[in-house]
């Protein structure tokens, strides 16, 4: 049956705690759980719901709270339905709806909830009138007779529409962190200005008769190389952030850019000889689709080292000196780094912060910094 609630529980989105990939780069000890951090408490946000559009997914286990925005105008009546597909037998499944929006992303109002009104122990709302345009967050999780040990169970999720409920929604406004990474002059100018900045060191280490006979550039990749620009946009316009799911969803799609200036630098490394190490944070299960994104941009690189425990990169960036990364690729000496984050380079983390200026000398030679202001280790600062 449907119970409608006024119940005050805020779903407040959390700043990502990612590692330079809000998405793959250097996570924060807090969120350093084989993942980032989810883009809203409890509930993890895939998508957006419109009507006559079901989307399709998969409660993971029994805890799982899985949700879709739906975008509605006041005085539309929305219907709601959970089936099963595939093989989920015995699946039982509760909706909430939640909302709606607020200007802080949370969805604090409980509207309406239904265990069991579906077919067999689904659920299914019916009649729900809107009373005020905005966001709302429609949740599914496994109901109390759904068995303990649901793994993977696959549903569809349906809405009926009276009304107005289209599937983006009005475009919400990108954050100043965004707008600047995508539209300022600034950010562009930085980024090349980086990257010739790399280019010159190398260059002139080669005039000099200085680089090893096998050396190497260690590059990360997201926001040093890859823009991901596209999923911050995607995830801000649904009123959350980061997620696990929806960032290796990501990643499967191969649709990241180039940081401007990247390829040009990474051309010229291998012109002159050197190794390219890309060490990233994507995971394991992520790499090969990292590997057919960076072909696509014809981006060289010979080793990709992704996280197969700790985000910790210190252990890759040794293996690729002492040549134990690939037994196809000769140990070689480090010249560079390059990243978008403080610990893409060896044995720093925001710690740094607190040194005199003497402690950051080796950044302008060394280490190359790349500009992310849309997420990083410092968010736990």
């Amino acid at each position: 049956m449907r119970l409608a609630l006024a119940l005050s529980v805020a779903f407040a989105p959390l700043l990502s705690a990612c590692d330079n990939a809000h998405h793959g780069d250097a996570l924060p000890a807090a969120a350093d759980q084989g993942g980032k951090a989810d883009g809203a408490v409890g509930v993890e946000i895939l998508g957006m719901l419109g009507p006559q559009a079901p989307v399709d997914a998969t409660l993971p286990n029994k805890t799982a709270r899985l949700g879709h925005v739906v975008w509605a105008t006041a005085g539309s009546t929305i219907d709601l339905e959970v089936t099963r597909t595939g093989s989920a037998a015995k699946l039982d499944t509760v909706l909430h709806v939640w909302g709606p929006r607020d200007g802080q992303g949370r969805y604090a109002e409980l509207i309406a909830s239904d265990d069991d009104a579906g077919y067999g122990a689904l659920s299914k709302l019916g009649g729900l009138t809107i009373e005020q345009d905005g966001f709302y967050l429609v949740e599914v999780t496994a109901g109390g007779k759904a068995p303990a040990d649901l793994t993977n169970k696959a549903f569809r999720l349906a809405l009926h529409c009276d009304g107005n409920c289209i599937a983006s929604g009005p475009v919400v406004p990108a954050g100043l962190e965004l707008r600047w990474v995508e539209r300022s002059a600034e950010y562009r100018a930085l980024a090349l200005s980086s990257y010739a900045a790399a280019t010159a060191r190398i260059e002139q280490l080669a005039a000099d008769g200085a680089l090893p006979q096998h050396w190497a550039v260690v590059t990360d990749l997201d926001e040093t190389v890859l823009s991901n620009l596209q999923y911050q946009r995607e995830r801000a316009e649904l009123g959350t952030e980061y997620s696990s799911s929806t960032w290796t969803a990501w990643v499967a799609r191969r649709e990241a850019t180039l940081v401007p200036g990247a390829k040009a630098f990474l051309d010229r490394v291998h012109a002159l000889g050197g190794t390219i190490a890309a060490v990233t944070n994507r995971k394991t299960i992520e790499c090969a689709d990292t590997e057919a994104n960076l072909q696509a941009l014809a981006v060289p690189f010979d080793l990709l080292l992704c996280r197969t425990g700790t985000s910790d990169k210190n252990p890759r960036f040794d293996a690729v000196q002492d040549g134990s990364a690939d037994p196809q690729v000769p140990a070689a000496e480090v010249v560079l780094y390059v990243g978008d984050n403080i610990q893409d380079f060896p044995q720093l983390s925001q710690d740094l912060r607190h040194e005199g200026d003497e402690a950051f000398a080796d950044f302008g030679g060394r280490f190359v910094l790349l500009p992310n202001p849309m997420y990083g280790s410092w968010t736990s600062n």
